[in-house]
């Protein structure tokens, strides 16, 4: 099979790419780095962690156990979701 084959060994074909016209000033403005977001972002969801933590500290200390049960699964799946809404 050679490099232009799918995975069916049938012959690739083109795509008919369509490129839009943008100027190149304007490219350069969407493409620019912008940390902010990223760095107020992480500040939140370091933030959201460390306050389910807490939560469950304070769970595991003054109620009874299947609180806690529930607690450290919501600290546990939460962060592993992937989910914004």
């Amino acid at each position: 099979m050679s490099s232009t084959d799918n995975l069916a060994g049938e012959p690739a074909r083109p795509i008919p790419w369509y490129r839009i016209p943008i100027p190149r000033e304007k490219l350069r403005e969407l493409t620019e780095r912008r940390d902010w977001k990223g760095f107020l972002q992480t500040v939140g969801y370091l933030a959201l962690l460390g306050g389910t933590a807490a939560a469950v500290f304070i769970v595991h200390a003054y109620l009874p156990l299947p609180w806690l049960f529930l607690a450290l699964t919501s600290w546990c799946m939460a962060p592993c979701s992937g989910r914004s809404g």
